[in-house]
């Protein structure tokens, strides 16, 4: 059940797209997502067996313009082709909206790699959630899995996806390969493009949500000028008002 609180939020009534039937509601406002964007069911306008008819008969046409990432969960595929699923990965942008309620980010080696803080790939997606006992999407194969891990912090709720995401890099700092700080800053304000686009992170939520969090001693690297305070005092002392990811 809480599982799917969050999807809530994404619900729109017909009359935010006009008249029409709930079917043609429902195609208009697919059509409508940006390309790669991915979606869950419960967020798609309209009762839910008029959609899930709808998405049943989209993923039949001969082109389609969704693609079916896993029972409920689905992308906006451009161009359009053929399968029913995709060959995705989930160390993309589009599909934190899909995977995860608002306060969370990617977490760990996810979280360093996303922010150009490592170049190692995680053998797992980790994501954080400020919620407990939430779970994962189910997803049709091994390299697609992946794994909530909660975090006490309250203020993280605030947070968006990319400032969640900072916040968990913050925490690993010491599992890094950054040859410098200076290395470190540049990932962050001009090599951004993992991230999630138009979605800026604001210095002080991010310094008020590293207020209340909770490290518990870790990654070996993680002491000295690498311990999470000294990173989110530099982030601090570094870091613009708003950091534009584009």
């Amino acid at each position: 059940m809480l599982a799917v609180l969050w999807y809530n939020s994404c619900m729109k009534s017909d009359a935010v797209f006009g008249g029409g039937s709930a079917a043609e509601t429902a195609r208009a406002w697919i059509i409508d997502l940006q390309p790669g964007t991915w979606f869950a069911v419960p967020a798609v306008p309209g009762p839910k067996h008029v959609v899930n008819n709808l998405l049943h008969r989209m993923m039949g046409e001969d082109r389609p313009i969704i693609g079916r990432v896993s029972r409920g969960l689905y992308w906006r595929r451009h161009p359009p082709v053929s399968g029913m699923y995709d060959q995705v990965s989930l160390l993309m942008p589009s599909c934190h909206s899909a995977i995860a309620p608002p306060g969370s980010g990617y977490a760990d080696y996810c979280a360093l790699n996303i922010v150009g803080w490592s170049t190692q790939v995680p053998a797992r997606t980790a994501v954080a959630v400020p919620y407990r006992d939430l779970v994962p999407p189910r997803m049709p194969s091994k390299g697609l899995e992946f794994a909530y891990s909660h975090r006490h912090n309250k203020r993280r709720r605030d947070l968006n996806w990319n400032e969640a995401t900072l916040l968990e890099a913050a925490r690993a700092f010491g599992a890094s390969d950054c040859r410098s700080w200076d290395s470190a800053m540049r990932s962050i304000l001009h090599d951004n493009g993992r991230m999630k686009p138009n979605t800026p992170i604001n210095k002080d939520r991010l310094l008020w949500a590293a207020e209340t969090e909770a490290i518990k001693p870790r990654w070996p690297a993680g002491e000295g000028d690498k311990s999470f305070e000294a990173v989110m005092g530099r982030l601090g002392a570094d870091l613009p008002d708003a950091v534009e990811v584009i």
